[in-house]
């Protein structure tokens, strides 16, 4: 990948590898989680921490970064409409969110061919993932297992999908499913 990551006029060096989350910077995301696994793994391995994301937890991640003296290996890079260059190129993609509702993130970082740590939360990330069998699963708040999760992700050169396995999740499925809820029985029945 490019040394150079861009946002607006601004550029920042990376280095080779890294790990990326992407979401709105809110208590419900647990960035801090993150942040803390990835300061128990960021001297065993050169790599960076890249967030796309604003909100109102900034400046207490920002402060918690460093507190951990990783502050110079975390990018807080805010919003960006297209968060699939970072997607597609990126190490590993994190979630470590306490709750969902239908993370498209996972999708998108899943259709970019990131290999993938998320938190199992309530709803979503166990499904789409089929139990584990698409990326590392990890107890929601678990810093020890997420940064164990990252470095088995860094360990292992193969992420454990291929493209076909998103095809359950095509728009003309999904529609075909929501018809057959919908219209399965007659209104008059």
């Amino acid at each position: 990948i490019s040394n150079v990551i861009s946002k607006s006029n601004k550029a920042i060096k990376i280095k080779e590898n890294f790990i990326l989350a992407v979401g709105r910077l809110v208590k419900q995301k647990r960035f801090q989680d993150l942040i803390k696994a990835f300061s128990k793994i960021e001297k065993n391995y050169a790599t960076n921490l890249v967030i796309l994301g604003d909100g109102p937890e900034k400046k207490k991640l920002i402060k918690l970064s460093e507190e951990l003296k990783v502050a110079d290996k975390i990018h807080f890079l805010g919003y960006d409409t297209n968060p699939f260059k970072y997607m597609s190129k990126c190490d590993v993609f994190v979630l470590t969110s306490g709750w969902e509702g239908m993370p498209n993130v996972l999708l998108q970082a899943m259709a970019c061919g990131a290999k993938i740590v998320s938190t199992d939360c309530k709803h979503g990330p166990r499904e789409i993932l089929k139990d584990g069998k698409f990326g590392e699963l990890v107890p929601v708040g678990n810093i020890d297992e997420i940064a164990r999760a990252i470095e088995r992700c860094f360990k292992n050169s193969n992420k454990k999908y291929s493209p076909n396995d998103l095809e359950r999740f095509d728009v003309s499925k999904v529609i075909n499913q929501y018809k057959e809820i919908f219209f399965k029985h007659n209104i008059n029945d």
